[in-house]
């Protein structure tokens, strides 16, 4: 095969390798009969977004998000909530199946522009590597599967069509046609930002065209006439909001970092933000130590053989790098260097053991591909499979609560619920994925965790009836706030319903901010477990951990427990309590509600907060009054 039409030839097999594995993910999708096909947190916001630009609804306030203060729809603006437009308008598709179909199929476009930056200065082997580490490294799989409507399936494209056209603006010295390369560059980059509005890119790819135009022989007047038409063709605006937050980093970090409203890091409880080890860079990537090493031993021979270029793509690498503290989304932009690596130096083995042996030249080529693939491409890539963010029957259930839950009115709930929340009811919530509002989410959290309604009310009321608390309390703390709650004894000014689901027990961080000021101990540390579902057989009632008789005696427990109670939710009646061990600080409850028995491990004293009363024993009062059970999944009240 000519070796130009084999260049054109492999970044469409690795595109249709891409869609090959995930293709059972692809069919399931296509196959459901109900609109619950996202797989991201963020995919919500977007999908929201969208659907409200194809209806003509998009506007410049988000008045879903951050009652009553509301935010400003910036994403609103982004490209990806143009994307689906023509295809919905112009072609009838639906919009569901763009969800499922563009990020496996866009995510995979990043290797066009990645071949012309290789081709640069590199083989085929070193592309091949790029190319299926890029594409099949864990967290870029993840992040472009079937129902993953989010920025990230388009960002390595932006970012290597930008990588190639800055290095090949860097090479240009002619004036004329440097000067078109800039602007060119330049629109590109704002093009970028259009779909993933974070400038930092700006400013390392006016690094890496500065020092690259340097290193390839512009003058100082050439380089500076490039950097400055790239940073126009980039916008002013991109800059300047750049500026922007780099300054409010530094000035709220370093010269006036307020004191904690309450002292919890907030993103630690974001797996993404969170940062790696060793360890999960093998298992990211290559998921071979031996492997891995080879790869970073293969991009030094890189930036040695190929400084130029290499110095162009090392704020992209220093990024990528950064995963190890910044968290291990980051590892998207680090793996495509890394398969480059191992290719590159597996190509030049391969070339200097031909010249060597040259009769078996086309076997050693041949040998040393194989290779390639079997270290870039991680055998958990035709394993994996990413369903949806939150299961069918928890999806059915949030579906019916649009009858009970009146348009217009807000849902008081954690924040991972926010974006689901208002993309499945179109129905807003006070905090949601994108808004971490410390105030809100402390007077959220707390009221699930107090042990009193009045409590759980007044803050409710408070919170909800008054604008930019956080402003307010930007000096002050949880106390302050406490404390003003308390003097506070007006009602809520709208409806405000609050929703409780089983996977909320199981949330540390809630816990950690809702238990200071209460008489829970604040910890990372969840309160209990999810509920399960017991199976009835002749004999026994099998919770899996917990084997109980058919009169619900306990038999046999996976798990130390200090009490068993044994409680009807139908009626409200504790039926049983039996003390098994002492001094054990989780308590087991077997819980009979419509005829079906379910297991709950609750820490001791977890059983007095008010979200396992709302909860588990179906409690109702003046203050909070039962609209919507469905529990084991979840319930919702309304504050009177």
């Amino acid at each position: 095969m000519p070796k130009n039409l084999f260049w054109g030839v492999l970044p469409l097999l690795i595109i249709l390798l891409a869609l090959f594995i995930r293709w059972e993910d692809i069919s399931y999708f296509l196959q459901k009969d109900n609109d619950n096909v996202l797989t991201c947190y963020d995919c919500y916001l977007y999908a929201l977004l969208t659907q409200q630009r194809i209806e003509g609804k998009l506007t410049g306030i988000n008045y879903l998000s951050n009652a009553p203060d509301y935010t400003v729809n910036t994403a609103g603006n982004q490209l990806i909530t143009y994307l689906a437009y023509p295809f919905v308008k112009l072609f009838s598709l639906n919009v569901r199946d763009i969800y499922i179909l563009f990020p496996p199929i866009l995510g995979s476009l990043f290797v066009f522009p990645l071949m012309l930056w290789v081709r640069k200065f590199a083989g085929v082997y070193a592309f091949l590597g790029a190319s299926l580490l890029g594409a099949f490294n864990f967290i870029y799989l993840i992040r472009t599967s079937p129902g993953r409507y989010d920025t990230d399936f388009l960002i390595l494209f932006f970012l290597f069509l930008s990588l190639w056209l800055i290095t090949i603006t860097a090479q240009e010295n002619l004036p004329s046609r440097a000067v078109t390369l800039s602007i060119i560059s330049g629109l590109v980059m704002s093009l970028f930002m259009w779909w993933y509005p974070k400038p930092i890119f700006i400013f390392l790819f006016t690094f890496s065209l500065f020092v690259g135009s340097s290193l390839f022989g512009s003058s100082l007047k050439l380089t500076l006439v490039k950097t400055v038409l790239f940073l126009i063709g980039s916008g002013p605006i991109n800059l300047i909001r750049g500026i922007e937050n780099l300054w409010y980093y530094i000035d709220t970090r370093i010269f006036h970092a307020p004191a904690p409203f309450v002292p919890v890091n907030i993103s630690k409880s974001v797996v993404e933000l969170l940062p790696i080890t060793l360890g999960d860079l093998v298992a990211f990537t290559s998921g071979n130590l031996i492997f891995l090493a080879i790869s970073f031993l293969g991009l030094i021979l890189v930036f040695l053989k190929h400084t130029r270029f290499m110095v162009i793509a090392m704020p992209f690498v220093a990024l990528g790098i950064s995963s190890f503290f910044a968290g291990n989304r980051m590892l998207i932009y680090l793996a495509p260097f890394l398969g480059l690596g191992a290719g590159f130096i597996l190509e030049e083995l391969a070339r200097l053991l031909s010249n060597k042996v040259r009769k078996l030249k086309p076997l050693i080529y041949l040998s040393f591909g194989i290779l390639v693939i079997l270290m870039t491409l991680p055998h958990y890539a035709f394993s994996l499979s990413k369903k949806e963010m939150f299961r069918d029957s928890f999806y059915q259930e949030v579906k019916k609560l649009s009858e009970v839950i009146p348009a217009g009115s807000y849902i008081w709930t954690w924040w991972d619920l926010g974006y689901f929340l208002q993309y499945t009811l179109n129905r807003g919530t006070y905090i949601d994925n994108g808004n971490w509002n410390i105030i809100k989410m402390f007077a959220i959290s707390h009221s699930f965790i107090s042990d009193s309604e009045e409590r759980a009310r007044k803050l409710i009321a408070y919170t909800t009836n008054n604008l930019t608390l956080g402003l307010k309390y930007k000096e002050k703390s949880y106390k302050d706030f406490l404390a003003d709650v308390e003097e506070y004894h007006l009602p809520p000014k709208n409806d405000v319903f609050v929703l409780i689901s089983t996977t909320m027990f199981v949330k540390p961080l809630l816990r950690e901010i809702g238990s200071y000021g209460s008489d829970l101990e604040s910890k990372y540390e969840a309160i209990g477990s999810i509920v399960y579902y017991c199976n009835e057989r002749k004999e026994v009632i099998d919770c899996t951990d917990f084997i109980f008789d058919k009169n619900a005696n306990l038999l046999t427990s996976k798990f130390k427990i200090g009490n068993y109670y044994l409680y009807d939710r139908d009626t409200g009646e504790l039926i049983r309590r039996k003390e098994i061990r002492k001094n054990v600080g989780h308590n087991l409850y077997l819980i009979k509600s419509k005829g079906k028995y379910y297991s709950v491990i609750l820490e001791s004293g977890a059983e007095k907060t008010n979200m396992s009363r709302w909860f588990f024993f179906k409690e109702s009062s003046d203050k909070f009054k039962l609209i919507y059970d469905g529990f084991p999944i979840l319930v919702l009240y309304r504050v009177e």
